[in-house]
């Protein structure tokens, strides 16, 4: 989608020219630190693109380029060092609620963090999505810089999610 976006923007329907949108896009490198990547997208490419918001430009590129229908779903396998998990609720009231990554990610606090994790390169993170919290780290903080270390920790890291869910549901139980 980069490389579309960059040097062929008459593919969302406008007519900028390619040089044009670069020195745009490069005259606004006050975007370029991740906690403004919402502000980028809204102020610099929303334009380009005709989708005023992210998640409707993700949306819409994920039914075009993929056979996904699920952005949860779309962004857990997109997200390539990316480990997600999502456990499920053993409380009958919050088993329809928003539990998703993706869902937990699309909002004012977080949804700046949607465009870095889809791009990372060096790093490796985990996340850990429940219907009422969002972690995350990296393995690299705990020291696990191969592919076998990071596997080694992924047990780990389900059972503290398990762990996470059980605190939440056994608090949602007494409120």
């Amino acid at each position: 989608i980069k490389d579309i976006m960059m040097f062929k923007p008459d593919f969302y329907g406008k007519t900028p020219g390619v040089l044009d949108r670069l020195i745009q896009i490069g005259s606004r490198e006050h975007f370029l630190k991740g906690d403004r990547t919402q502000d980028a997208y809204k102020e610099v490419i929303a334009g380009a693109t005709g989708k005023g918001d992210l998640r409707s430009f993700l949306d819409y590129n994920m039914r075009l380029f993929t056979n996904d229908t699920d952005l949860n779903d779309w962004f857990i396998h997109s997200a390539k060092n990316v480990y997600v998990l999502e456990p499920e609720t053993t409380n009958p009231d919050f088993k329809n609620k928003r539990h998703r990554v993706f869902d937990g990610l699309n909002n004012n606090m977080h949804a700046r963090m949607i465009l870095p994790l889809l791009n990372l390169k060096k790093a490796h993170i985990f996340m850990i999505s429940t219907y009422n919290t969002l972690a995350y780290s990296s393995f690299e903080r705990y020291g696990k810089n191969t592919e076998e270390a990071r596997e080694s920790l992924k047990p780990k890291i389900i059972s503290v999610a398990k762990a996470q869910q059980r605190y939440l549901d056994f608090w949602s139980r007494l409120a």
